[in-house]
């Protein structure tokens, strides 16, 4: 929201009753189409992009990386559970190791209380990277309409040389594509 508009005005004057609001700096966003799949997806991407993918989905592969896509999760147990590990996943990325990840930036409670919504209305999208049957990575975001909007991603940091993050977001969007949004 721009600050000062209407709607942002609107906005402040009824969540300020109940939390403390403050401004933070504006963030980026960058928005992609899926429309032709995902293969029309990384036809837009550049050649050294694409090589690179193929190499880490590679080096992923031999290293036994499995992928689990979950696109519901509407037992409040099991989505309890899928936080924890992705808070201890996100514990040992450079993020937590630096002090900067959820649970020390003190957006885990936030993230917590909106997983749950999102998971309960249908809307939670997650997908994690195990090795071994530990959870290594983590991407989740939500549906709104026809729009994901990706919220945190992280992955372990001993495991930095597969490239898991771009990885995450790769399998989020091939399973986007998939998904009838």
């Amino acid at each position: 929201l721009a600050p000062r508009s209407a709607a942002f005005n609107t906005l402040a004057m009824l969540l300020g009753a109940h939390y403390r609001l403050f401004l933070g700096p504006t963030t980026r966003r960058h928005v992609a189409s899926l429309d032709d799949g995902l293969d029309g997806f990384l036809a837009r991407r550049s050649t050294r992009l694409r090589r690179n993918l193929r190499r880490a989905l590679r080096q992923a592969d031999t290293a036994g990386v499995q992928w689990q896509w979950l696109s519901a999760v509407p037992d409040p147990a099991e989505r309890t559970s899928l936080y924890q590990r992705i808070l201890a996943i996100d514990d040992s990325s450079w993020k937590g190791l630096s002090a900067q990840g959820l649970n020390a930036s003190g957006m885990g409670e936030f993230y917590n209380l909106m997983t749950a919504r999102l998971a309960q209305r249908g809307d939670l999208r997650v997908i994690v990277g195990s090795i071994a049957g530990e959870a290594v990575a983590f991407g989740f975001g939500s549906v709104f309409g026809d729009t994901f909007r990706g919220l945190q991603m992280s992955f372990d940091d001993r495991f930095r040389h597969l490239s898991l993050g771009n990885l995450v977001q790769l399998k989020l969007i091939e399973h986007l594509c998939e998904e009838p949004l």
